[in-house]
């Protein structure tokens, strides 16, 4: 059976972090892999952008013939009769709430709970966030499926020579970190520094 499957775009519609990248690469990988299926990001415009969850896009899915839809990032529609997927990357603004703005953690403590509820399926990265989800949010272990988030094709091994080259080229001769991610508190990159310093 053909599927027309509909995809959360708005992290695809400001400059990309590490779920901006998942949505690119999975809507990438799946046109692929299933290519007689339909995929189509949706993203808000205009005045419903205030109350997309709420009324624009169960509007949206209601009045297209959607099989599934699918959140990216940690959201699906308040109502909808679709089924949905919903992927829970972590769940560290229930878990590490001090390394969040006050106003996502207030939204987090009432949104994710509601949005496991009534997802059909979700999707976690690994096993030990899977076990979260469970544990914090009341869910079965069988509402829940772990698929790791594999690299994007950039990042993939270099030939020795090339490796020596570019370090030649970027003036790196000593032992390096390279950190590649958005710069937030919850990265605890104070605490990769101050471990590199005493090695």
């Amino acid at each position: 059976m053909l599927m027309n499957i509909a995809l959360d775009g708005m992290p695809l519609a400001s400059q990309l972090t590490g779920v901006g990248h998942y949505t690119s690469e999975l809507t990438r990988v799946l046109s692929l892999v299933a290519p007689s299926d339909s995929f189509t990001l949706i993203s808000p415009h205009g005045l419903l952008k205030r109350r997309w969850w709420s009324v624009g896009l169960p509007l949206h899915l209601a009045r297209n013939p959607f099989d599934l839809f699918h959140g990216t990032n940690y959201e699906i529609p308040l109502w909808s009769r679709r089924p949905s997927v919903v992927t829970i990357h972590d769940l560290s603004l229930l878990l590490r709430p001090e390394a969040h703005e006050p106003h996502l953690v207030r939204r987090a403590r009432w949104r994710l709970p509601l949005m496991a509820k009534r997802a059909s399926r979700i999707i976690t990265p690994s096993n030990s966030v899977r076990n979260e989800v469970c544990e914090q949010l009341g869910v079965s272990e069988a509402k829940v499926a772990v698929t790791p988030e594999a690299p994007r094709t950039a990042f993939r091994r270099r030939e020795d020579e090339q490796v020596v080259e570019l370090r030649k080229q970027l003036g790196i001769e000593h032992d390096f970190i390279l950190f590649v991610g958005t710069i937030e508190p919850r990265k605890n990159l104070r605490l990769l520094l101050d471990i590199d310093s005493l090695e």
